[in-house]
């Protein structure tokens, strides 16, 4: 369960990234173009925000296929935390 607590912290930490530098409005925007509701990651990215622990643990793959298929964010990375979080 930690490793993919782990995984989804990446997830929501790529995600705001992305909003950060302008790539995409918001974490609606990544969900949408991914075909999933945004409710789940706005309410993990609450909870981390505040320490609390979320509810959810596990990031949708197809989430983790977008991000990687269409913002360079690597794979290796959201996996395992090693090396940097974009694709060069």
């Amino acid at each position: 369960m930690e490793e993919q607590l782990q995984i989804l912290k990446r997830t929501i930490q790529a995600m705001d990234q992305l909003v950060n530098s302008g790539a995409v409005r918001g974490i609606n925007t990544v969900c949408n173009e991914a075909g999933v509701h945004g409710t789940k990651y706005r309410e993990v990215r609450s909870k981390l925000r505040k320490g609390a622990m979320p509810r959810y643990f596990k990031a949708d793959p197809v989430v983790l296929s977008h991000l990687v298929k269409s913002y360079n964010i690597s794979a290796h990375w959201l996996l395992t935390g090693i090396g940097s979080m974009q694709v060069k």
